[in-house]
């Protein structure tokens, strides 16, 4: 019997991937899909603002910090005080601090993930940060 956690249709799950290095952003994406996952791609967080007036919600946010224009803490805390308030955030960073750590928390991310990561480590999250909001039936 599986749990109403388990996440085996990851199809009807979504991820926003908001990173400005086509080649991270790409592989981010080619990796997600191989997993199951629909994807969404904005390079910054004004194109991903934008995204979220005018798509379907994705099911999930990789936030990269270090974005052009308007960093990901500041594309994280409009996500908070707009109409999703409550959409899991997965910042990525470079930056590794525990100062780093706090302000990404601050700004409203659901969890942090320094750069480089492992792919597996990477894709746990995601699964879990998507369980913790999966409503039981």
């Amino acid at each position: 019997m599986e749990s109403w956690y388990s996440l085996t249709n990851l199809s009807s799950h979504t991820v926003l991937v908001v990173e400005d290095e086509v080649d991270i952003r790409l592989t981010l994406d080619y990796n997600l899909r191989k997993e199951g996952y629909g994807t969404l791609l904005a390079g910054t967080g004004e194109e991903a603002i934008e995204m979220l007036k005018n798509e379907a919600v994705p099911s999930l946010i990789l936030l990269d910090w270090m974005l052009p224009g308007m960093k990901g803490t500041e594309v994280c805390r409009q996500i908070r005080s707009s109409e999703h308030p409550y959409m899991p955030i997965l910042m990525l960073t470079a930056k590794s601090t525990s100062s780093d750590r706090k302000k990404c928390f601050q700004a409203g991310a659901d969890d942090f993930i320094t750069k480089p990561f492992l792919l597996e480590d990477l894709l746990g999250r995601i699964k879990q940060q998507i369980a913790s909001t999966v409503t039981p039936t």
